[in-house]
């Protein structure tokens, strides 16, 4: 090797190259949830989730690779950075960005991180003001639907959360809470259903509070407002909320052991015209928006139904190594020493 060595380029972000890989893993997650993943919300959630976040993840990890390269004089950064004079400057995965143009991204990226977060804690004020005159379930005439969620087997599901009963002339059943998670349904909604029904609907919304579902949505959220510029984050957002909702739907029917009633609520709950105009709400997980298609929902809770069919480990497989895949080929330019 003697004295012909040849420097790495300093750390960079590769952004044309970022946002082909971003859409490109959105492309190939989308279609293998489609053809792989119908019955595995749970697989769902984590790849729609790597896909918002890749370019963040990607960026992130390729600055420490720049970092932890082994030196030039070594027989593999030898290599490197020799492969990176003769081909990479030749063929250029991505174009540099100007100190400024780098400044500016920092800056606007940072800016949508915190206005994304302002945004979550400002909304979580704004519910906890507006549920203040909630009474807790156990303090009103829907005492049995209580006494029914305290049958069920703690032992092996945590501790009930606190269940508030707000009066309100919708349909209306969410989770809240980053820190103090809690569940909020409508007297009016209790009233429409069964107590089996609103057993399975505040169970459905318990799995959101145990799959810790807030949080991990408060995160990936804010990796979608500061990737506002790609419309594959959105894309991506929706597929991961349904997902999730399908994993919920999934742990509340084995609590219950009832899917065919959750079945029922839901389709009551989807068909109410009663809070069409109701937003979804940023800061809680809806049990379901008024006026949705909840077909996908309705199907699975009728195979679950069914006599369970072996379980296949080759989707899990499938989803971890298109995972890493999509991880290694977001680092790609920094492996190549770029």
């Amino acid at each position: 090797m003697g004295g012909d060595v040849i420097p790495y380029d300093p750390y960079h972000p590769h952004l044309g190259y970022t946002v082909l890989v971003a859409a490109l893993a959105c492309l190939s997650i989308f279609l293998y949830s489609r053809y792989a993943l119908k019955q595995h919300p749970r697989l769902r959630v984590f790849l729609y989730a790597l896909a918002i976040s890749l370019p963040v993840l990607g960026e992130v990890m390729s600055y420490f690779i720049t970092e932890w390269r082994p030196a030039p004089n070594t027989l593999p950064g030898y290599m490197l950075t020799h492969f990176h004079a003769q081909v990479l400057n030749r063929y250029p995965i991505d174009s540099f960005l100007s100190p400024t143009t780098m400044d500016l991204l920092l800056v606007a990226l940072i800016g949508s991180a915190i206005i994304s977060a302002a945004r979550f804690l400002l909304g979580t004020h704004r519910l906890n003001h507006a549920l203040a005159i909630a009474v807790p379930l156990a303090k009103t005439p829907y005492q049995r639907v209580d006494e029914r969620l305290q049958e069920l087997d703690h032992t092996q599901y945590g501790a009930l959360p606190p269940i508030f009963v707000v009066d309100l002339p919708i349909y209306l059943a969410f989770a809240t809470g980053l820190f103090h998670s809690r569940i909020y349904i409508s007297t009016t909604l209790l009233h429409e259903l069964s107590v089996d029904e609103a057993v399975a609907v505040l169970c459905h919304e318990w799995a959101h509070i145990r799959r810790r579902d807030i949080q991990w949505n408060w995160v990936i959220r804010m990796f979608r407002d500061m990737l506002w510029f790609l419309p594959t984050s959105y894309l991506a957002w929706s597929a991961m909320m349904l997902s999730q909702d399908e994993a919920c739907d999934v742990l509340a029917a084995r609590m219950t052991r009832q899917p065919l009633v959750l079945a029922r609520a839901l389709v009551k709950v989807a068909s109410s015209r009663k809070n069409i105009a109701i937003q979804r709400l940023t800061t809680a997980s809806l049990f379901a928006q008024a006026g949705s298609a909840p077909r996908v929902r309705v199907e699975q809770m009728i195979a679950l139904n069914n006599p369970a069919s072996p379980k296949n480990r080759l989707p899990t497989l499938g989803a971890m190594m298109l995972g890493f895949l999509l991880l290694v080929l977001s680092v790609l330019p920094a492996l190549l020493g770029s």
